[in-house]
Parts: C-alpha cells; structure tokens; sequence
C-alpha cells in the first residue's frame, strides 16, 4: 500500500486542490501509522519479525518525511543482535531468522533513503563497529551491515570522502587477506588441504568429527569466505550506485545534451582508476584485492587437476572434499512441491555423505559447500571488476599477464566440472566481452577468449558423444561416478593418461556423487549436460545482442528508425501493450524510462556490438573457427533450448 501511494499524495509538490486535499488527509493518518510501527516494541519473537516487515515497508514513507527513519534504522540495528529469552547454547531457528530479516531490511531501506541516512553516518559506523567487535553476529548479518553502510556512503557527494569510507569500511576483510595465516593457506594446494582440514583426515581420520578441530577449522574458512563475500557485496552496491548516477556510470563529469555520430568516444579504451572512482568509490582496492583473489582461484581451481583428484578419490574421506553438495543434489531432483527443502522430508540432506550433513559437527559435508561458495565468490568478483572496467585500466596492465596466466590455464579450464564451468562463463566471461570497451578487444580478449571457446568446443563434444552414439564411447561411460566406483576411476588415470581420462571425464560431467542414490545421480549429470549447453547458447545471444541489455539496443534503434521513417515522435513514448505510459516521456522499448545517460550509453553499446560480432568471426582464426564449428554441433544435440 505505501509502495503505491503516488507522489503526490505525500511530497511537498504544488497541486490543484482535490490532490491538495487528498493530501492533507493522508499526511497526517501516515505520520500517526509511522509513529505507532516505530514506538512498538514487542517481546515476542514472531511480533519483533512483523514489526521488522512493517519498519521496511515505512521506507516508501521515509522517502518524504524521515522524522522517524534515525529510530526505525536503530531498531533494525538492535535487532540484528537480538537472543533468546531466556539464552540457549545455540541461537534458535526463530532468531536466526529474525536477525537475517533485519539485515535485509536495512539494506532495502539504505538502497531506496540513502540521501537522507548520510547525516548520520558517522553515528551509523560507530554503531556497526560496536556491532562487530561484539562477535555475536553471524557472517551473515556481517554482510548486511557492511552492504547497508555501503549503501548509504555511496550517497556522499564527495568522491574522496566516498572512497575513503569505503576502504575503512573493508579495511578488516582486506586486512584478513593479507594476513600470514591466509597467505599460507593459499600458496599451495597442500595449504589449502590443511586450512580446510582435508589434509589431516588422511593420517587421523577422526579428526573430521572431532569438535574442537572442526570449530577451529569452520571458523578458519568463514573467515576467509566472509572476508571475500564482503568485499563483493560492498563492489556490487557501489556498483549498483554508480549505475544510478546521472551520467549512468559512465567516466565523464558531464554529458552533453546530444550524442556524438561519430562515434569517437574518450571513454572507450583504458580509464584510469582516478577517473573511475568518481562514480565507483570501491575500485581504488582493486590493486590490493587482485593479488589475493587470483591466489585463491588459482589454488582452488587445482584441486581438480586430474593428479590431486585421482589421490583425493582413493581416500574414503577425502573424496568428499570433491562431491557435489546435498544442495546441488536437490536440485537434481524434480520438485513437486511436497518436498520442504533440502532438510525437509523427502530432501537430500545425509545424501551424499551417508547418514551426515552439514548440520552435524562433521568436516566431510561441509567441505563441498564451502568449495563451491569461494570459487562462485572468486568468479562474481572477477566479473565484478570487468563491470567496474578496473581490469582495463592501466594502473592493472602490469597484472594483466598474472591475471591470465590463471583465468585463462589451460589445465584449469580442461579440470573444471561443468557446475564449475557454468558459473565461469555467467559470472564472468560474459560479462568481460560485454564490458569491455571496443578500442581493447584484440589486447584484453584475444588470450582469454581463445583458449575458452577452443576448450569449449572439445568439452561439449565429448559431453554428447555418448548420447548421440558417435565416438568411442558408449552410453555407459555416462554413468555417474560416486563412491562404489571412485577408486577404479581415479586408479585408470595412471593406466590411459590425462586426455583419455578427461574424455570420460566430460562424459559423466565431472560428477562425483559420494553416496547419492542412482536416480537422482543420473539426474545430476544429465542436468549438468544440457545446463552446460545452455549456459552457452544464453552467453552467445547476449553477446551477440539476441537477447540482454545489447538487445535492448537493437530495439530501440528499431524504433528510432520507425519513428524517424513515419516522422512520428510519439513512436518513442509509447511501451509495450502491457505498460502503462503517459505519453510525455522517452521510453525503452521495454516500456522503461528513458534517460539522456541511456542515450549515451546505448550509443556505446552500438559501437560494440557491431565491433564484437566483427571481432568474434572475423578477427582471430582460433575464437572463430571454435564458436562456429561448436554452435553447427549444438544443432544436434537433443535439447530443444539450445537448438532453438
């Protein structure tokens, strides 16, 4: 209801007398509502939840009178510190949600008020500083209070001032990772093994169940991850902020009123990280964050070089490290509706690792999921920073060949399942072609892109040749791997070598299933297949303007040219039949307003989806001949989405 209150009803706008009236209605029942939500303060749990909802909802009224908003974000603020009554040993199912509840309602009204939470940001720090030196929180709620505090810094006019904040915000996530203890673990796939308490299971395999051992080794890695998902949701809200500047997150302090036709644009080719921060206050960490990341994928990423995960394999234990999660295998299965989650009745949960889950004080659940939270961290942030066009620029380039050498390995990208291999192409791949500026294609792209769409094409090929009859291997070869049948896989690696390995590697999509029921193994590796192929096809059309934002593009062009042709203005103020539009403003062909930054921005785009497409085709033998011989075999493959 307060969401769709119009703006006239509660701004201070001149008005002809009904809506006047109206207004002076509504103002006043609005002021009482918002002071009986924020002077209730109830004991029960559930009440302090719907008091929580009801404080969120009260950002669409702060929007126009924020008397009440510095007492409704404080009580937001206490209750992400809220315990049971009276205290338990571990926090109850009811609070734990209540404290996520009132993370994500302080983010959602940072993001709508931050203009008006910026006098008392000083206040706000100090507070969440209190907050965090408690060491009550979650990682978590952590991560909501540094997305919040980002939020509302982005507001500060002052670039510097912005930028400053920021950096002291993240100072201890940046400070975690660089710390001796973290750098340790991550210089050697031995050191990663001990951090995560892999290595140890070999020689004690009752350390896995031992408490004191897995609280230490739990709290090892949560301090890691949490450090690194920090900085990637504090790099996305600063991302998200700047896009909504009005010059639309482009490097320029001005725009001019009309679009250059010439399509000479300064912007497009390196920026330097002191034009980008003035829109952007979290590039300037890039430096420090680039080195650290790259260590962690890179030895992340080794783990499933075919030697460590042959030795992996032969371990009853350790072979855990490398399965799918309970999670990853739920998803596998067809939801019904009648299945209440993975913890549920009827759920995955003790699935893969027999009788245990990551509930339990047991190491060997939880090593999967932790594998998979810090590589798909590692890949958002990559993706991250091609958004942010810090990669491009050229306080990085003496980086750029490291930054290769690891996102680029070619036994990395011969090692990765296909789970892993989808989240690198979404998460970052596409998102590096579609951010990159046209001038840089042939220097930024050239040695990451080569070798991609080359692997690609030998990856999907061995992945169908079992289904499709064609090749020497048959459909059995399909079968999953788990745990009745990991050791004779993983001791053939010494008996064919690594290519042959790797070719019924790609067969059964790379899966290793532990204990998981045959069905739903199955499951998993035929939805690994086709997700693969899928996620492919999803990145082809984006990047050559067939679906996305680039597509986007192309058809408002359509409409300008319409417009133009019929010398019909309100061709460009109209939407699609299923929104609604007043007829005065510019509008996307989506039905979204239209802003001069968009102007500017789509003038970019244009330029490099003619550039992309020319340079994809028909600009390096290698890209070409791999994504054209690929997309002719993805006509056969027996999925009507890709084929499509």
């Amino acid at each position: 209801i307060l969401h769709g209150i119009p703006s006239w009803a509660l701004d201070n706008g001149s008005y002809d007398e009904k809506r006047t009236r109206i207004r002076n209605t509504i103002r006043p029942l609005l002021s009482e509502l918002a002071n009986l939500i924020v002077s209730w303060n109830p004991n029960d749990i559930w009440l302090k939840f719907r008091r929580t909802t009801l404080l969120e909802a009260l950002k669409h009224y702060w929007k126009y009178d924020p008397a009440t908003l510095p007492t409704g974000v404080d009580s937001l603020l206490m209750y992400l510190s809220v315990t049971d009554n009276p205290p338990k040993d571990r926090l109850s199912e009811d609070v734990v949600g209540l404290r996520k509840k009132s993370g994500v309602s302080l983010v959602a009204v940072a993001k709508k008020v931050p203009d008006l939470l910026v006098p008392w940001l000083s206040q706000l720090s100090d507070r969440a500083k209190s907050l965090l030196s408690s060491g009550g929180m979650s990682p978590v709620n952590e991560m909501h209070l540094y997305e919040f505090l980002s939020c509302v810094a982005t507001a500060v006019e002052n670039p510097l001032d912005r930028s400053n904040f920021i950096a002291d915000v993240l100072s201890s996530s940046i400070r975690i990772l660089e710390s001796p203890e973290i750098q340790n673990s991550i210089t050697s796939v031995e050191g990663l093994l001990s951090f995560l308490g892999i290595a140890q299971a070999a020689s004690n395999p009752a350390s896995v169940t031992d408490p004191t051992f897995v609280r230490k080794v739990t709290n090892d890695f949560e301090m890691l991850f949490s450090s690194l998902n920090q900085l990637l949701s504090v790099g996305k809200r600063c991302n998200e902020a700047a896009k909504k500047r009005p010059n639309g997150g482009l490097p320029l302090q001005n725009l001019s009123a009309t679009v250059d036709d010439s399509c000479n644009f300064p912007d497009e080719g390196p920026v330097s990280i002191n034009e980008l921060v003035i829109n952007d206050p979290f590039v300037p960490l890039w430096p420090k964050i680039l080195p650290t990341l790259l260590k962690v994928m890179d030895v992340t990423l080794r783990v499933w070089h075919p030697e460590c995960q042959a030795s992996l394999l032969q371990n009853n234990i350790q072979r855990y490290a490398v399965a799918i999660s309970d999670d990853e295998a739920f998803l596998a299965i067809k939801q019904d509706g009648s299945v209440k989650g993975v913890f549920g009745e009827g759920g995955t949960a003790g699935s893969i690792v027999s009788g245990t889950d990551r509930r339990d004080l047991n190491l060997a659940p939880r090593w999967s999921g932790w594998f998979n939270e810090s590589r798909n961290t590692c890949f958002q942030l990559l993706g991250l920073m091609c958004m942010q066009r810090v990669i491009f620029a050229p306080e990085l380039s003496h980086l750029y060949p490291q930054f290769v050498a690891v996102v680029a390995n070619q036994e990395h990208l011969r090692s990765m399942e296909h789970r892993h291999f989808n989240q690198y192409l979404k998460q970052f791949i596409e998102l590096m072609m579609l951010s990159c500026p046209a001038p840089l294609y042939q220097s930024h792209l050239t040695a990451i892109l080569g070798p991609v769409f080359e692997h690609l094409q030998f990856r999907l090929q061995y992945s169908w040749n079992p289904v499709l009859g064609t090749g020497s291997m048959g459909i059995e070869s399909t079968r999953p791997m788990g745990s009745d049948n990991c050791m004779t896989i993983a001791n053939q690696l010494a008996s064919v070598g690594v290519e042959q390995w790797l070719i019924s590697y790609y067969a059964r999509g790379g899966l290793f299933v532990g204990d998981l029921n045959t069905v739903t193994s199955e499951a998993a590796v035929e939805k690994a297949r086709v997700e693969l192929t899928r996620t492919y096809a999803d990145m082809l059309q984006s990047t050559l303007a067939l679906k996305g934002t680039w597509a986007l593009v192309l058809a408002n062009k359509a409409r300008e040219d319409l417009a133009l042709k019929r010398n019909d203005p309100s061709k460009l103020m109209s939407g699609p039949i299923n929104k609604l539009s007043n007829g005065k403003e510019f509008l996307n062909a989506d039905g979204t307003k239209r802003t001069l930054a968009q102007l500017h921005i789509d003038a970019r785009r244009l330029v490099r989806i003619d550039k992309l497409c020319h340079f994809l085709l028909l600009e390096n033998e290698q890209i070409a001949g791999s994504l054209v011989v690929t997309v002719i075999q993805c006509l056969e493959y027996p999925d009507a989405y890709t084929c499509r």
